[in-house]
């Protein structure tokens, strides 16, 4: 919600997040937070975001020496620029409709 709390972000990850606070806050770029469930104010992610489309996103030290967070939460990621694309469409009590995965048929030799 803050500038401040961008650069907390960048701070506690030792990344450079908290250069982009004032481009987030005039609305030139969009930076989020994906955290855990368990630890909802704990920094894990950051996500800069420019529209629906991803630019960077970074764990602690820009993973240095771990798997991309791309890598590592694809799925999540995946279904949620789904839902962007779609509009973010919500229900009448304001729950996210999530895209249904679509499943491959095999061929029948």
């Amino acid at each position: 919600l803050t500038a401040r709390a961008i650069q907390r972000e960048g701070k506690l990850l030792s990344h450079c997040v908290g250069g982009y606070a004032q481009r987030h806050m005039k609305g030139t770029l969009s930076i989020l937070f994906l955290r855990k469930s368990d630890a909802p104010g704990v920094p894990y992610v950051t996500i800069e975001m420019h529209g629906n489309a991803i630019q960077q996103i970074h764990g602690y030290q820009n993973d240095r020496g771990s798997v991309s967070p791309r890598i590592t939460h694809k799925a999540f990621i995946d279904t949620w620029l789904a839902w962007l694309k779609k509009g973010s469409p919500r229900d009448e009590q304001g729950n996210p409709i999530i895209p249904k995965k679509r499943v491959k048929k095999e061929a029948v030799a």
